[in-house]
């Protein structure tokens, strides 16, 4: 009898057993898959590859030099030119003419604020783009055979005859590095700054390792390294009295200016001393201002035609020049 109710039991759980394996598990297992699956599953209307974030396109490289971007409010996509501007993508050039009344007398004087794109806009060359001395050419012809937009003359390096004494570089090509400077220079490097030194205050091959575009010699520098005026310049007494001027000054990488005094005009100008040329161009903003030579070389042309007026019956020829270019526009790229 006991052995048949232990049959009965064992057959049992055995039928239990088979029926908790091959039908209530496997269903269970399949319920919860399900539930799992409804959970994750999208929602009824959303589209499942718009979760999924587009590919960024790359940005377009912008085509602009860095000058171009930090001075675009001067550009313009068009050449713009009028009596006294010149503005295109590349180029911004404003002349203003300025009236003072200084120590010895009434002056006039000429302003020209220039942005460029690159220092290819900004040129320099010798008289006939020939090194010589004694050599000259009128500043209409610097400006045509450059396709200069504006010109100034430069440092009359051709007058300079002792070349142990003067220096003479431009577009990167040493012609003259004297050692024996007695006078201050003026450095513009490849990339845009400028800076001026007094004499024996510089090291010729540590100024070329730098990379050197132009160098003029002449001076004095008119601003000392903290922007203070150079009361104290290294000059002649004929240098420093009344004079028509020429400068160049530097606010920073592609921003420069050009200036350009009368003088020996009687009432209308009679011309600038040194200070005083010195106290404009710290008035102007400029970090490094630099006089170049003056007297009756000091010019301003624009544009084919001269701003100023100049001394010594309408000007002489100039040993050199430094001008401005248009280096996008067809055939103004420096020759």
């Amino acid at each position: 009898m006991r052995t048949a109710v232990g049959e009965v039991l064992l057959t049992a759980v055995l039928l239990v057993s088979f029926a908790m394996f091959h039908h209530v598990l496997p269903r269970v297992a399949a319920r919860r898959t399900w539930q799992e699956a409804v959970v994750s599953a999208p929602s009824a209307g959303t589209d499942a590859a718009a979760e999924t974030p587009a590919p960024t396109p790359e940005a377009t490289p912008d085509p602009r030099s860095q000058w171009q971007i930090r001075f675009a409010e001067h550009f313009t996509d068009e050449v713009v030119v009028t009596d006294r501007s010149y503005t295109s993508p590349h180029v911004s050039i404003t002349i203003t003419e300025h009236h003072g009344d200084f120590k010895s007398g009434p002056a006039a004087y000429f302003v020209a604020d220039i942005y460029v794109a690159d220092l290819d806009c900004f040129g320099a060359c010798l008289a006939g783009d020939t090194f010589g001395l004694y050599s000259s050419q009128p500043i209409e012809d610097v400006a045509e055979e450059h396709n200069a937009i504006l010109a100034i003359n430069g440092d009359y390096y051709s007058l300079q005859l002792d070349a142990e004494r003067s220096i003479t570089v431009r577009n990167g090509e040493v012609y003259r590095a004297g050692k024996l400077s007695v006078t201050d220079i003026c450095v513009l490097f490849e990339d845009g700054t400028m800076e001026t030194y007094a004499q024996h205050e510089y090291d010729m091959d540590e100024l070329l390792e730098r990379g050197v575009r132009h160098i003029w010699h002449f001076g004095p520098r008119l601003l000392l390294p903290d922007g203070s005026v150079n009361y104290n310049h290294n000059a002649s007494v004929a240098i420093s009295y009344v004079n028509p001027r020429t400068a160049v000054g530097y606010y920073e990488p592609g921003h420069y200016c050009f200036l350009v005094a009368d003088g020996r005009q009687g009432d209308w100008s009679v011309g600038l001393r040194l200070e005083e040329l010195a106290e404009i161009m710290q008035g102007l903003g400029c970090k490094a201002a630099y006089n170049l030579d003056g007297g009756g070389s000091s010019v301003m042309y624009f544009n084919g035609e001269k701003v100023n007026y100049q001394s010594n019956g309408g000007g002489r020829e100039v040993g050199d020049a430094l001008f401005i270019v248009d280096s996008g526009r067809q055939g103004g790229e420096q020759e």
